[in-house]
């Protein structure tokens, strides 16, 4: 699932909200668009993903020059607290001043502003959203994979168009942290809101999740998982919606850095 894998490699503030579901990019690659970022199965990377150069496919042209430029301090330090220039890509333009005293400067993978008037001063600029409104017309969406049916039940040629996206808040947690869990319902590009949503956990118990949000995202708490060091801790969301399609995914984080 490239949106797990993009949420727990290079976090929420990097991605943002997610925009679609997984989808063929024109080059063949499994891709998904966030609020900031688009996300590809590259192979390579973090997890075998790795980020499409949004800037330069948005038309956002560098400075004359093209090398050298300076990075102020506050940028720099964001960049290396997520995951450093081999993320965002080396600058491709020298920093901007936007009036008000925000600044702003365009990286290989991803443009960054800084506005010293809010309390999160350093953000990306939401490059995914105009990103889409131009994949839009070639996307073609994957379907996720159906539940297995009992043998005795008879079955009809169904295809959903839902797609089930779930994360963990800590990729790595230790014993003492409670975990969240979030799952997102989308119908193409559309949020989902009226299901009911189940987590597992292995070796734990089952949970409800939260009513889903008007983006069709639901969430759960859950107590600290007594386990060691390295331990794979697995987990599976179900969904039933009001028409009574089921939808479930799997995926793991991990138990470290106990006392």
């Amino acid at each position: 699932n490239i949106a797990n894998k993009a949420r727990a490699g290079y976090g929420e503030d990097i991605v943002g909200s997610a925009l679609s579901g997984e989808f063929v990019g024109q080059d063949g690659r499994r891709e998904v668009v966030f609020e900031n970022v688009a996300v590809y199965d590259s192979g390579s990377g973090t997890m075998g993903i790795s980020l499409r150069p949004l800037p330069s496919l948005l038309g956002i042209a560098g400075d004359a020059g093209g090398s050298g430029y300076d990075v102020p301090d506050y940028f720099d330090d964001f960049i290396r607290l997520h995951s450093g220039y081999e993320v965002s890509g080396n600058p491709i333009s020298s920093l901007q001043d936007m009036g008000g005293g925000v600044k702003q400067q365009c990286f290989e993978n991803y443009c960054l502003k800084h506005d010293p008037n809010v309390s999160q001063n350093v953000s990306l600029l939401p490059l995914g959203r105009e990103y889409l409104k131009k994949v839009d017309t070639s996307i073609t969406s994957l379907q996720p994979t159906q539940p297995s049916v009992p043998i005795e039940q008879e079955t009809t040629e169904q295809t959903s168009s839902l797609d089930l996206l779930i994360w963990v808040l800590h990729p790595e947690i230790s014993s003492a942290q409670t975990q969240t869990f979030g799952a997102c319902v989308l119908d193409g590009n559309k949020s989902v809101q009226d299901y009911r949503a189940t987590l597992s956990v292995s070796g734990g118990s089952d949970y409800s999740l939260s009513i889903p949000n008007d983006k069709g995202c639901a969430f759960a708490e859950i107590p600290p998982i007594e386990a060691s060091d390295g331990s794979t801790i697995d987990y599976e969301v179900c969904i039933t919606t009001s028409w009574g399609e089921t939808l479930c995914e799997r995926d793991s984080f991990y138990i470290w850095g106990n006392p």
